[in-house]
């Protein structure tokens, strides 16, 4: 409520406004606790209540996930995608670009100083002739090998290879499922890490 008057709210509108928040971020039964002794979670949705308190035109946002589990990550997530698609601006800051994937229209991508890629998430991603093939099987190396595609990542629930250039995806799957059985798979754009190593040359 003081951070709402400081805003130019009246008490009346500050208290509503707080309240409303309160009970959408599912903390109002804390209402009176010192924020001290609420959970990191808990403290979060405090610090978007407060970030959201007064309706600005900006929400701006940094890192606002962090130190979170994926349930917290999960509802709060809504919670900032709801205030967008009620009409409000959002400007998030983060370096966890799964989330940025997942919950932005737009990016700026900035490595030292310098901005390295920005548009919109859905063009940049369909821009990038490179594609991705990923399935629940270990691929074995002759395959690998015999197509020229390269392994991006390896582990438990699969392997994910980035095409060679003018790999057919479908010759590929084939030549996986003759020697092993496949239940899972899909051919995917870059995702935005994939993107950023490929703005900065960094290595993969």
């Amino acid at each position: 409520m003081w951070l709402a008057r400081l805003h130019g709210m009246s008490g009346e509108a500050a208290r509503a406004s707080a309240v409303r928040l309160l009970e959408r971020l599912g903390i109002d039964d804390r209402s009176d606790d010192e924020i001290k002794n609420l959970s990191g979670g808990m403290a979060q949705r405090v610090q978007l209540a407060a970030a959201m308190v007064h309706d600005p035109p900006v929400l701006v946002l940094d890192e606002p996930f962090a130190g979170l589990d994926p349930a917290a990550v999960g509802f709060l997530s809504e919670v900032v995608v709801g205030h967008a698609a009620a009409g409000g601006r959002v400007l998030f800051s983060s370096h966890q670009l799964d989330l940025v994937e997942d919950l932005c229209q737009t990016i700026t991508m900035i490595d030292h100083g310098r901005v390295v890629l920005e548009g919109n998430v859905r063009a940049l991603k369909r821009a990038s002739s490179d594609r991705y093939l990923h399935v629940d099987v270990d691929v074995p190396e002759e395959i690998v090998d015999r197509s020229n595609s390269v392994v991006v990542e390896r582990n438990a629930t699969g392997t994910r290879l980035r095409l060679a250039p003018g790999e057919d995806a479908l010759d590929l799957l084939d030549a996986i499922r003759d020697r092993a059985r496949v239940t899972e798979f899909g051919v995917d754009a870059p995702t935005l890490s994939e993107l950023f190593h490929d703005a900065t040359g960094a290595p993969r």
